[in-house]
């Protein structure tokens, strides 16, 4: 890792690498069993990533934060892993001579994956035959904005608003036996379809916290979340689609209520009132809500 700050100037450049190389001991079982050849497991990963940290503070007040990078990897375990990958971190926040602060981030991801492989056994020996590869591909994507000010002397209040997506695809396999049989029956694996997941998530929150006394703290949140999307796309769709776990649509609420009072220096009383309100567009029946009441003490020797 490299830094660079030009003198007389308030912005700094940090650039970096990083290798990453893993070994997995992992227990393959020949027959009956699953063999590596019919897995998308191997136990080695070896990539390399490049980043670059980019921080100013162009005015009073001001911090701007940027780190791209990118990876790629010869070597990948796990189909989780990236073969490639590019992401994007942006922060910016800006501090009033008041003492509020106004902040927004953008974060982007994009994973991909191409190496990893389903071998056919060919009957009546078992041998490897054709491959068959798997190829991934994900993007998350995430923005927000928040805002915290203090209104009054022992006030706080905090709001914020937050967005995310997750797109997902994958190709969709077959085949014409389970693939711990005896594989020199041959088994064959065949791409189906190519499927996506897309949902996207937001989310509202609302905080506070009030000094009312030199001895009570009262305080108190309220956050708002929803998602909605599929879970699938083409063959899979088709299949789900007479069922609730085609789609998400889902809504969560939460209240918070919360009360602190010191008796004395070394003895507190604390009662605090949750409620939360669920609603499953797909699925009514485990839409609900619920309400909690939690009284504690607590003592300080």
């Amino acid at each position: 890792e490299a830094a660079f700050r030009p003198v007389g100037r308030r912005t700094s450049w940090t650039a970096g690498w990083k290798r990453e190389d893993v070994s997995r001991d992992l227990t393959f079982h020949v027959s009956p069993g699953i063999v590596a050849q019919r897995s998308l497991y191997s136990e080695e990963s070896l990539s390399d990533e490049i980043y670059l940290k980019f921080v100013s503070r162009p005015g009073q007040g001001w911090t701007v934060r940027i780190t791209p990078s990118y990876l790629q990897a010869d070597e990948t375990g796990l189909i989780t892993e990236p073969e490639e990958s590019f992401n994007l971190k942006t922060f910016a926040s800006y501090v009033t001579p008041g003492g509020t602060m106004l902040s927004a981030y953008y974060n982007y991801k994009d994973e991909q994956n191409s190496n990893k492989h389903y071998t056919n056994a060919v009957a009546p020996t078992g041998a490897d035959g054709a491959r068959v590869g798997q190829d991934i591909a994900q993007t998350l994507s995430s923005a927000g904005a928040s805002l915290s000010l203090t209104p009054a002397a022992g006030a706080s209040l905090s709001l914020g608003l937050d967005w995310m997506q997750s797109d997902f695809e994958s190709f969709y396999f077959s085949t014409n036996r389970r693939r711990f049989e005896n594989p020199t029956g041959g088994i064959t694996f065949a791409t189906r379809d190519r499927s996506q997941y897309k949902i996207d998530t937001l989310s509202l929150s609302l905080g506070g916290e009030w000094q009312a006394m030199e001895n009570l703290t009262l305080s108190g949140g309220y956050t708002y979340a929803t998602s909605d999307g599929d879970v699938a796309s083409g063959l899979i769709a088709q299949e789900l689609g007479s069922t609730i776990d085609g789609s998400v649509d889902t809504t969560l609420q939460s209240l918070l209520l919360d009360g602190r009072y010191d008796v004395t220096a070394g003895f507190g009383l604390w009662l605090q009132y949750l409620y939360e309100d669920y609603e499953e567009g797909s699925y009514d029946l485990i839409s609900g809500s619920l309400q909690t009441i939690t009284v504690g003490f607590g003592f300080k020797l």
